[in-house]
């Protein structure tokens, strides 16, 4: 991670640690004052109505329900807190992702005017490019009292791939697909005939907050967080022998890298809820953290059918990591413990290791035997599922 991104990122959690430490001096301020209030409504007897702010009492809960609740069964956004109870949600959530930075991965040997390594691109990074992938996100809450709460949460997405392959126009055995290597030590990646070049990635996030609502614009909040990217990249070359006898007279090799990144930290942040009517509002969501990384890459290249190892490196190293949150939606309360919610969110990971950013064009001994964790994501989509409250 570098210097600056890291000052901005250090800049972004010391604001909302400022913004949370005075959310939660108002909030708790405003939670003292509240005893006294609980203990006059817990004075009425079970189905007594209790006026003054328009309170009834449920005989089923012999709690309080506040008549913003008559329309839809519970003010949106909001608790009409019977008694501590929990919340179940689920949602479908759909996201992009950015890709790796772009280098030349496929150069054509047939460009002699200029030095290996330097050649004219074929193909870049960018032919590797990311669909929408879906993944699931669990939301369990158990409320302490009526206005703290915890939440536990999960969404992981495993469908990232993306593909690009490459055929040489030339005959068989006078391929002028290149490794973009700056000196010969590689044969089957050398003048290929064919390339096929595959990425994939997945990502696993965990978190556990404490939320407190209550009498402020904001309900702050400060929590856990896990998070796990795996990535995977294979760059496959066949090569044909210079004068083939038949149509299997070809080697293949692979050039194999694996990371895997376990970011884990504390995040603040906040949630803001505008009702438009009595049973719609909308939801603003937002977090940052500063997390340790502890990265891995694995590299494995192979040459000559496979069966000479050029590369094989197992690394690891921990560092610091940065995310931040938004996240804008709608939710409708349909019922009492019914609620739809649809939205968008943006997330931004920075100082993770990319399977790609561990490729090495150098052609030393112990080339490509570090961990590269200068990366970064921007994963941006849409959401939607239903939460059940009791």
């Amino acid at each position: 991670m570098k210097w600056t991104s890291l000052s901005m990122q250090i800049a972004v959690v010391a604001v909302l640690s400022f913004v949370g430490l005075q959310a939660f001096g108002q909030t708790y301020q405003a939670v003292s004052d509240l005893p006294s209030v609980v203990d006059e409504v817990v004075e009425v007897s079970e189905g007594e109505e209790y006026v003054g702010n328009g309170t009834t009492l449920p005989d089923e809960f012999g709690d309080t329900t506040f008549s913003a609740c008559d329309d839809c069964g519970m003010p949106c956004g909001g608790s009409c807190c019977e008694s501590p109870g929990w919340y179940v949600g689920a949602e479908a959530l759909f996201l992009n992702r950015t890709r790796a930075s772009t280098f030349k991965l496929i150069e054509d040997d047939n460009d002699g005017e200029n030095p290996r390594g330097r050649r004219r691109a074929l193909m870049t990074t960018d032919a590797l490019d990311f669909n929408y992938a879906w993944g699931p996100r669990i939301i369990f809450g158990c409320y302490l009292d009526c206005y703290r709460r915890l939440e536990f949460s999960y969404y992981g997405l495993h469908h990232w791939n993306a593909s690009a392959s490459m055929v040489s126009l030339e005959e068989p055995g006078q391929g002028n697909l290149t490794f973009p290597i700056g000196n010969n030590i590689v044969d089957d990646y050398d003048g290929a005939d064919y390339v096929n070049i595959n990425y994939g990635s997945e990502l696993h996030n965990f978190e556990a907050n404490y939320i407190v609502n209550c009498c402020w614009w904001v309900d702050p909040l400060v929590g856990f967080r896990y998070m796990n990217i795996n990535e995977r990249f294979n760059y496959f070359t066949l090569d044909y022998a210079s004068e083939p006898s038949n149509a299997e007279d070809y080697r293949t090799s692979n050039y194999l890298i694996n990371t895997d990144n376990h970011l884990v930290g504390f995040q603040l942040g906040g949630i803001i809820d505008q009702p438009i009517t009595q049973c719609l509002c909308v939801d603003f969501g937002f977090s940052a953290g500063m997390y340790v990384n502890f990265a891995n890459q694995s590299t494995l290249m192979r040459d000559n059918d496979n069966t000479e190892v050029l590369r094989d490196f197992n690394e690891n190293v921990g560092e610091l990591a940065f995310i931040g949150d938004l996240r804008l939606g709608l939710t409708y309360q349909m019922t009492h413990c019914v609620a739809a919610t649809i939205g968008y969110q943006v997330t931004w990971i920075d100082g993770v290791a990319l399977a790609p950013e561990q490729v090495s064009f150098n052609s030393t001994p112990n080339s490509g035997n570090r961990v590269n964790h200068d990366g970064n994501l921007f994963l941006d989509g849409g959401y939607a599922g239903i939460t059940i409250r009791r």
